[in-house]
């Protein structure tokens, strides 16, 4: 399982740029980690509550208070 890292700011230039599921009933662990690793990525975010998102670098718009 990736470790959590916390939640960050997010712009219209993403950190994590490739969405890789969107669904009402996402599982963190089961949909997005795993659609993460087979995908090559290192860290994965959820927003939303319905999307994951996915990319191999984090932070350039700071973390959230």
């Amino acid at each position: 399982m990736m470790p959590y890292v916390g939640c960050f700011e997010d712009k219209e230039e993403r950190d994590l740029p490739n969405l890789l599921k969107k669904s009402s009933s996402l599982d963190v662990e089961k949909d997005c980690f795993k659609a993460g690793i087979d995908q090559g990525f290192t860290y994965v975010g959820l927003q939303n509550g319905d999307e994951c998102w996915g990319g191999n670098e984090i932070g350039k718009h700071g973390k959230k208070p």
